[in-house]
């Protein structure tokens, strides 16, 4: 088989009427039992043994127009030359080192919490809700131009807070608005939130526990340590409900992380 172009004229469809088509350099042509069968190695496809005799003969051949837009969608017929084609896999091979795997948003829908760690950096600050429906929306149409742009095919969504299962509407807002852009865009989505996770097991809370994939817990390492570090503002221990909220992630089949 000759690798050297050898041109048709288009029929119809695209490219448009008079463009020039070239058998592929990526073409291949593999003899088994006198049948030829060509191979395109950047798509990977293969040609029936009637199409791939016509592609393999090196001399101009007449395509019907099914068969040429086959032959087309399939990289075995290119309006590139062998020049332009190299030129054009080496920048799909640079997209795919290069492209980023995950767009990560991160969403403080409130600073209000349930409990007062003495430690916690979110204690200077107004505990009154943030985020408004038009700021989600805002962060969503970011977070989907972001994707466009780098052309990343994960979603890192990390709920924050505050205590995020206090903030259950904005919340619910946040992750269905980037399931939306997920499934526009067909990227994936995994949501995290980090919690003290005494609200995880609580029946109001239940909608948005079920739309979370991971949980990230604040548990200390005994009754004792967790009741100094994480009382409640009311006070009050709250080490009991965080396990039972970890055993209520665990029967959801969510993932957890101590933290």
């Amino acid at each position: 088989m000759s690798t050297a172009p050898q041109m048709i004229s288009i029929r119809r469809g695209k490219p448009p009427a008079g463009t020039p088509l070239a058998r592929s350099t990526y073409n291949i042509s593999v003899d088994v039992d006198g049948e030829a069968f060509v191979v395109n190695t950047r798509t990977q496809a293969v040609l029936p043994a009637g199409l791939s005799r016509k592609l393999a003969d090196p001399g101009p051949a007449g395509f019907a127009p099914l068969e040429e837009r086959f032959l087309r969608t399939r990289g075995f017929l290119v309006d590139r030359t062998p020049e332009q084609e190299r030129c054009d896999l080496e920048a799909e091979y640079h997209q795919a080192r290069y492209r980023p795997a995950i767009v990560s948003l991160t969403v403080t829908p409130s600073y209000q919490c349930n409990c007062l760690c003495p430690e916690c950096p979110q204690l200077d600050y107004d505990r009154k809700a943030v985020l408004s429906d038009e700021h989600i929306d805002c962060a969503i149409r970011t977070l989907e131009d972001m994707l466009r742009t780098r052309k990343a095919w994960n979603i890192a969504l990390w709920l924050y807070g505050g205590e995020p299962l206090v903030s259950i509407a904005p919340c619910l807002r946040t992750i269905d608005g980037a399931r939306a852009v997920a499934r526009r865009l067909g990227v994936h989505l995994q949501v995290m939130a980090t919690t003290n996770g005494t609200l995880i097991a609580a029946p109001r809370a239940r909608s948005l526990v079920e739309n979370i994939d991971l949980f990230y817990v604040a548990l200390s390492e005994s009754r004792q340590a967790h009741g100094a570090q994480r009382p409640y503002i009311g006070g009050g221990n709250g080490y009991d409900d965080t396990l039972a909220g970890i055993a209520f992630a665990a029967g959801l089949g969510k993932k957890l992380i101590r933290c």
